[in-house]
This record gives C-alpha cells, sequence and structure tokens, in this order.
C-alpha cells in the first residue's frame, strides 16, 4: 500500500517527484530504488496523460468569455516572447526544464509549455519523460545523500 502512495504523490502538482521520493524513502521507509521507481511511473503516467488533455481543459475553460479575454492576451504575449529562444533550444530545453527539479519545474509545468508551443506529443512525450527520470535521480541521490548525513 505504501507504493500506492508514493505513486499518487508523483502524480501531483505540487509534489511530484520532489514529494513523493522523500516521502517514500523518509516517511514509508521504502528502498530508495522502489521510492524512485514508483515515482518515475507516477510521474510519467500523469505528463502523458496531460499531453492528451490539455486541449480538452483549454476548450473548456475558453468556453467562459471572461477566461478566453486573459487567455488570449497572457498566452499570445507569452508565446512571442519565448518562441525564439524555444526555437533555438527546442526540445532539449523541454527536457532540461523538466529534468531540474525546482519549484514551478516539472511534467506539469513541461506538458503545459509542450502544449501552448504546438510541440509534437511523441518527442514531448520522449522528452518530458527523460525529464522526470533526470529529476527523480537528483531528489533521490538528495535524499539519499541527506538520510546518511542524518545517521
Amino acid at each position: 500500500m505504501k507504493e500506492v502512495y508514493v505513486f499518487f504523490l508523483s502524480m501531483t502538482p505540487v509534489g511530484e517527484v520532489r514529494l513523493s521520493i522523500p516521502m517514500g524513502i523518509f516517511y514509508y521507509h521504502l528502498s530508495p530504488m522502489t521510492s524512485y521507481l514508483v515515482s518515475v511511473v507516477g510521474n510519467v503516467l500523469i505528463a502523458i496523460l496531460l499531453l492528451y488533455i490539455l486541449q480538452w481543459v483549454e476548450a473548456q475553460l475558453r468556453r467562459v468569455a471572461f477566461i478566453d479575454r486573459i487567455y488570449t492576451k497572457y498566452v499570445d504575449a507569452l508565446r512571442e516572447r519565448v518562441r525564439d529562444r524555444l526555437n533555438r533550444w527546442g526540445y532539449i530545453a523541454l527536457l532540461l526544464f523538466v529534468g531540474v527539479p525546482l519549484p514551478g519545474s516539472g511534467v506539469y509545468t513541461g506538458a503545459l509549455i509542450s502544449y501552448l508551443f504546438n510541440m509534437d506529443k511523441l518527442r514531448s512525450m520522449i522528452y518530458i519523460s527523460l525529464g522526470a527520470i533526470m529529476a527523480s535521480t537528483v531528489v533521490v541521490y538528495l535524499v539519499v545523500a541527506t538520510k546518511m548525513f542524518i545517521k
């Protein structure tokens, strides 16, 4: 049952692997490898789901005129501001953005970036998944080092 909790924690938008791996190791006393694998699977699965439902979510939100106006104003401005950098760095930027485990980065934001900039879903899925693996690796090493330091 502990693995199921870690799995679902890795799917949360706030915590993702930055929450699920430490919780798995410190709170649920799972091995670092178990916590890592369960967290990566949950995080990648939610990324795939997001890549395929964001268009539907946008359509539902834009049915409200107020939200549609705000969306159009800010998203168009964001696209213009970021387009050159994204064209230059492309999918590597997506990988690095998801792969660095900082607040505000992760698979949710990576999927949103992919959607907003009309990036190829399959390629985005691959790079977001690699980023999730990268972030999980960094987090598990930090948690294991912290655990060794505390002992």
